[in-house]
Order: structure tokens, then C-alpha cells, then sequence
């Protein structure tokens, strides 16, 4: 007897696997599961030393950002105000002594003539 058209029955696939993430059925051919979506006979390799280049970025960017911090701390740090000095000029009695936390100098003293400034 001979079997032909619908009521043919074609002997199971002997590469047929079942999907190792939901179970169905994989025919021979079939890299990944239709149903579910997962790799049956594909393997995907991880990327390798992906950490040292984004370390490496990582660095140069938290290098150059100090830099940047740094060179506008420079340019914006202002110098403190000059400190005020009063002077004063007084005249003492021969002999007197200054009040504390004067300074005295002493030098040469000029007079001016009459008439000039």
C-alpha cells in the first residue's frame, strides 16, 4: 500500500530538538524558536574586554572634567581685597610716648619754605 497526498505521513526529523527556553518543537533547519524567540542551535559569544575601553573613557572623562573644574577655579578666584592703611600724620611732645598700636617713623624732616607747595 502506498501512501500519498493528505493521508501521507512523513516520518519525524531526526535533527528535530525541543526549544530549551519554552519546549516546542524545532525542526532541523530551525536556528531559532519561532515561538518564544530564544537561540536553539546559535550561541552567542559575549563580547570580550568590554570593561578596559569603557574604564579607559570613564578616566579621560573624569580627568578632563577635573581639569576643567580646576582651570575655572584659576580664573575665577579673586584676590581678597588690599587691606586698608590709614596714615596718619600727628605730631608728639618731645618725650611723649606714642599711643599703643601706633607705629612711629622716624627721619628726616623737610620744611617747606614759604610760598611753595
Amino acid at each position: 500500500m502506498t501512501w500519498t497526498g493528505a493521508d501521507a505521513i512523513s516520518p519525524p526529523d531526526p535533527w528535530a530538538i525541543a526549544c530549551p527556553r519554552c519546549g516546542a518543537t524545532l525542526a532541523g533547519d530551525q536556528d531559532w524558536c519561532l515561538n518564544c524567540g530564544a537561540p536553539a542551535r546559535t550561541v552567542i559569544a559575549p563580547t570580550p574586554h568590554w570593561r578596559r575601553p569603557i574604564l579607559l573613557l570613564l578616566t579621560i572623562a573624569a580627568l578632563g572634567l577635573g581639569g576643567l573644574v580646576a582651570a575655572f577655579i584659576a580664573l575665577t578666584n579673586d584676590d581678597p581685597p588690599p587691606s586698608l592703611t590709614i596714615t596718619r600724620t600727628t605730631t608728639l611732645e618731645p618725650g611723649a610716648a606714642p599711643p599703643p598700636g601706633v607705629k612711629t617713623v622716624t627721619g628726616p624732616t623737610t620744611t617747606a619754605a614759604p610760598g611753595t607747595p
